[in-house]
């Protein structure tokens, strides 16, 4: 059985775009495209500074990440972090797990806070994913708020 060499990780890298205007990179996984330390870091700012993006937000999915999207920021300083459990883990916040990212959401270097939200992106696989409260369950037309439909 021959193994293939031609894996992902493994290739090398396209040459780079013309730069662009200068931007940020509001939602990044730099831990999932291969950095594992500070110089990983680095590189793949590195990289992405040479075609205009002067800043990333590499965003956390579970606890683990969270930890480590924290000390990366601190790494580099074009590097921010968003910190949450992603809506497929949510069977995952325990008060321990809250507590300590809101101990990293306080961090300096943490502007967001993410993965997020109600996940119903993966059909037939929502076992674990948040879900809405019932009373957010409502008719429409219906409104909280002053300026709502049933308020107007």
């Amino acid at each position: 059985m021959r193994v293939s060499t031609n894996r992902p990780g493994k290739r090398e890298a396209p040459p780079a775009p013309e730069p662009l205007a200068p931007l940020v990179d509001a939602h990044t996984h730099l831990d999932a495209c291969g950095a594992a330390d500070v110089e990983g870091v680095h590189a793949i700012v590195d990289r992405a500074a040479a075609v205009g993006v002067e800043a990333v937000v590499t965003v956390a999915d579970d606890l683990d990440s969270a930890r480590w999207v924290t000390r990366a920021a601190e790494w580099d300083p074009r590097v921010y972090a968003a910190v949450a459990l992603h809506p497929t883990r949510a069977d995952a916040l325990t008060e321990s797990a809250r507590a300590e990212l809101e101990r990293l959401a306080a961090h300096p270097r943490v502007v967001a806070i993410g993965e997020t939200g109600m996940d119903l992106y993966w059909p037939g696989r929502l076992d674990g994913c948040a879900q809405p409260p019932p009373s957010a369950r409502r008719s429409p037309g219906t409104s909280t708020s002053p300026s709502g439909p049933a308020n107007r």
